[in-house]
């Protein structure tokens, strides 16, 4: 997907010129999409390398999160040919699990909340309007860290102290592309994007101040928590979302 990402703006750019010929010179449309993405963390692999390590006997081995899925909602403004800006919030979801044996799998659930504003360059074009992007965003992301059993039931499990649901607070920020097809003053729209987490913020349990390790050697030489050891798992993540949804036209001039 990553190099899908500069020829899907390459074309972006050129179609938004191809078709800019329109007398509106401003556009606010709204939009929802559903969200389909790939998502990895760099700090999040060293715990699953300690984790594969520890756990050799393993049916299948943990894996950094991959595939990502979930929604958005938005407004974006059009401003004759050349400025565009919008509001935007996202809600995402991913899953990474090792199954320990037929009865048992450890399961890290990664959730991601994302709301700020996207600046860049737009064009309103003859079907609508697009443009290119850079956006900052507040996130809010969860690690929900648990054992899960065949019939359903989740327990504390043997390494029980790693189970927890940890949160961590950082910036964000975007850049892509989208564009608008209206017909009336409704219609569709499409976007890519790029989308770093930033920022050294450690995953922690705010109830209990327990963090979660990137070292699992350390984490169990100590018994577990309270883990003072080594490094923790922090909010670096890398994800390239694809959003496909439907557009509301609110107003032109």
């Amino acid at each position: 997907m990553k190099k899908l990402f500069p020829l899907f703006l390459l074309f972006l750019t050129l179609e938004l010129f191809a078709q800019s010929s329109s007398k509106t010179t401003l556009l606010i449309a709204s939009h929802i999409d559903a969200k389909v993405g790939y998502t990895r963390g760099t700090s999040f692999q060293k715990l699953v390398t300690s984790y594969n390590l520890q756990n050799p006997n393993n049916e299948t081995k943990l894996r950094n999160f991959g595939a990502t899925m979930g929604y958005s909602f938005g407004c974006d403004v059009i401003y004759g040919m050349g400025i565009m800006m919008g509001y935007y919030q996202h809600h995402v979801s991913a899953t990474s699990s090792s199954k320990i044996n037929t009865y048992t799998t450890r399961e890290f659930k990664l959730k991601q909340n994302t709301i700020g504003m996207d600046f860049g360059y737009g064009t309103i074009t003859k079907n609508g309007g697009g443009g290119l992007f850079f956006g900052i965003y507040v996130a809010n992301a969860n690690i929900i860290a648990e054992m899960n059993y065949r019939d359903g039931y989740r327990s504390i499990g043997t390494d029980a102290k790693l189970n927890s649901i940890y949160n961590a607070f950082t910036l964000a920020s975007c850049i892509g592309g989208k564009i608008y097809r209206l017909k009336g003053p409704i219609g569709l729209t499409a976007a890519l994007r790029w989308c770093p987490i930033f920022g050294g913020i450690d995953f922690n349990d705010q109830v209990y101040d327990q963090r979660l390790p990137e070292d699992l050697v350390s984490y169990q030489a100590t018994g577990g928590w309270p883990y003072y050891k080594g490094n923790y798992v922090q909010s670096r993540f890398q994800s390239i979302f694809i959003d496909l949804g439907v557009a509301y036209k609110l107003y032109s001039l």
